[in-house]
């Protein structure tokens, strides 16, 4: 071997021997910065994913909206049971000899074709929509939560690696410039090497902007901070649970549809009481002064002539509301299913791949078979550059599989309707 290659092997090797002491690359869980945080009692202990979960769906912003919603719908139910108030008519004038004329009349409305109780039956289903509603963003945030969990844990890990490949090009760098007069070849590595320090610079700065953006977003959920502590995320795993082979479709998705169907019939019902009229009733005093003074008492009564129209359309429009919400929950439950069929096998196939791959030869082997190699001083610039480089792309692979594994666990369990049972 020349001068060139010993002079190469033996500052790769320094590095190597000091990358070895510092490279830890199943530090998984590392967490360095704290997330936003929040002092409530749903928020006081956060030592699980769960728990973190669970405070976010009890505090978020957006679930405060539907809250509010359900009790204005409780307040539509009141509204809808209200009765219309008596009517008080009073007519009065003088007569051909200037005698006082007066005509007093009392009525009270009664909705016939139970407007009411049909009224009050829609008010309530609103308010059930309102409720499931609030159910399905709840399913929606848990989702995202726990893939923005994994995710965290995720670029912490990757911002390690990176830091580490990151602190071997510097020592190798400022090796190369502190071994005086370097030959061609070694200009040309030096080169190289501080090309791919910048390139990881780059990704590191990358990797730091879309943790803090996930940060922000729990903060502009909660609208307060919240402190995560190291153990409460989710860590890497090889045994991942099984799925139900005979589960059913329950999830909040198709308790909308239900309950939008519900809703049209509802609607049809309060069309047909519609069709009947509404009767005005109640007593009536007559008064007339003068020399043949006089005072009758009778009765008043109003009542609108069904002559015209029956509210043929607005029944048939609600009729045709309800075909509309039946064929939309039959296309919501096969969706649902089909969906389900799609995500259990992307959750099984990624769980057979990381099992498969964790439980393997590691890549920390590997790492050290080069560095063995790097110690003899046989391995080229561009080997060790291109080795790190598959390292981190390694970890981004696992990691997108895993992010889409753990996505498709809980939209399966969202399916199933078992998601917020394991929360809340």
């Amino acid at each position: 071997m020349g001068a060139a290659g010993m002079t190469r092997g033996t500052l790769l090797s320094e590095v190597g021997k000091g990358f070895m002491k510092k490279a830890v690359f199943v530090g998984l869980g590392v967490w360095a910065s704290s997330l936003l945080g929040v002092v409530t009692e749903s928020c006081s202990e956060l030592s699980e994913p769960s728990h973190i979960v669970r405070c976010v769906l009890q505090n978020h912003n957006l679930l405060e909206v539907n809250k509010a919603e359900i009790e204005q719908r409780e307040s539509a139910v009141v509204e809808a049971s209200q009765m219309v108030n008596p009517q008080l008519e009073l007519d009065t004038g003088l007569g051909s000899n200037s005698e006082l004329q007066a005509d007093l009349r009392l009525t009270h409305t009664f909705q016939l074709g139970g407007k009411v109780s049909r009224r009050e039956d829609k008010a309530q289903t609103l308010k059930t929509l309102s409720q499931v509603a609030l159910q399905r963003n709840q399913e929606i945030l848990t989702v995202e939560i726990y893939a923005q969990l994994y995710r965290l844990r995720q670029i912490e890990t990757e911002l390690h690696v990176i830091e580490e490949i990151i602190s071997t090009f510097t020592d190798i760098t400022r090796r190369y410039r502190q071994a005086g007069k370097l030959t061609p070849e070694e200009r040309m590595s030096l080169s190289v090497f501080s090309m791919a320090l910048e390139e990881n610079r780059l990704k590191q700065n990358g990797l730091t902007n879309e943790r803090n953006d996930l940060l922000a977003s729990f903060e502009s959920g909660l609208g307060r901070e919240m402190n995560i502590p190291k153990n409460a995320l989710p860590q890497l795993k090889t045994e991942w649970p099984a799925l139900s082979a005979n589960s059913q479709i329950k999830g909040a998705r198709l308790g909308i549809a239900k309950t939008e169907l519900d809703v049209a019939r509802s609607e049809y019902e309060l069309q047909k009481a519609e069709s009947w009229p509404d009767l005005s009733l109640g007593p009536r005093l007559l008064y007339q002064g003068g020399a043949q003074e006089y005072t009758g008492v009778g009765a008043a009564l109003s009542l609108s002539l069904p002559l015209y129209q029956v509210n043929g359309g607005g029944r048939a429009r609600a009729l045709s509301g309800v075909k509309k919400q039946k064929a939309a929950l039959k296309f919501t439950a096969d969706s649902m299913k089909a969906k389900r069929t799609y995500l259990a096998g992307v959750y099984n196939r990624m769980a057979g791949l990381i099992k498969a791959t964790l439980t393997g030869t590691s890549v920390e082997v590997k790492h050290k078979g080069l560095h063995s190699m790097i110690n003899r001083g046989v391995v080229s610039a561009p080997l060790v550059i291109e080795f790190h480089r598959q390292v981190l792309e390694y970890y981004q692979t696992l990691h997108r599989q895993e992010l889409d594994g753990i996505r498709a666990l809980w939209q399966i369990r969202v399916i199933d309707g078992e998601a917020l049972k394991e929360i809340l």
